[in-house]
């Protein structure tokens, strides 16, 4: 269980960076091609603020420690901790394909 935890983890901490750098090129991208087309405004509060996605495993970092010191492993926890994972990794895919698929879709009047 201690190999499924750490695997669990690397699986959002990659996500995470794949978020942020896909984010951190939209933006980049985004101010060189059309500098003065203004956001959606989901893609106004992620694509800027994309640092954001390097600190969102942080928590379960310390839950992961704290489920490998433990000498007593249940499994509730697990599936508790394994679920927590896989919902934030469905949340952040989403959030990232929509914030950066938006600018370009013309949702907005300019």
């Amino acid at each position: 269980m201690k190999l499924s935890v750490w695997l669990l983890f690397l699986a959002l901490l990659v996500v995470s960076g794949a978020c942020w750098f896909g984010t951190h090129g939209v933006l980049m991208e985004l101010q060189v091609s059309r500098p003065k087309l203004p956001l959606p405004d989901l893609s106004h509060c992620v694509l800027p603020h994309g640092v954001w996605f390097l600190t969102v495993p942080v928590p379960w970092l310390i839950w992961a420690v704290v489920l490998t010191v433990r000498h007593e492993r249940g499994h509730e926890a697990f599936l508790v901790y394994s679920s927590s994972i896989i919902l934030t990794i469905s949340v952040l895919t989403c959030l990232t394909l929509l914030a950066c698929v938006m600018p370009y879709l013309d949702l907005i009047n300019v």
